[in-house]
């Protein structure tokens, strides 16, 4: 299952330089090991049109860290970041043409 979700432009940099490993997200979606994040780079609120794609590794919830996560957030450990590309709208809006 893939999740696409926004995150922020300093935390967005990091992941891609891998740098953070991690998300602290609210557990409001069915994530599992195994599905892909889609993080969209926001800034000030908007989205910037950088999207990059990982991986979820383990899972920590509250159930398995009573002491250290509340009820309703989950950590995901972040695999294979495949990179950082702009999503095709905002490319071809832009007047970007492929080499013949």
């Amino acid at each position: 299952m893939t999740h696409e979700l926004k995150c922020d432009a300093r935390w967005f940099d990091a992941v891609w330089r891998r740098e953070k490993t991690h998300e602290l997200r609210r557990a409001d979606r069915p994530y599992r090991m195994g599905d892909e994040l889609r993080l969209i780079e926001m800034d000030d609120g908007k989205p910037t049109g950088r999207v990059l794609s990982c991986g979820v590794g383990h899972i920590l919830t509250h159930e398995d860290f009573p002491a250290g996560l509340q009820p309703g957030y989950a950590v995901l450990s972040l695999t294979g970041v495949i990179g950082a590309y702009r999503s095709w709208p905002d490319i071809a809006a832009s007047g970007w043409e492929a080499d013949a």
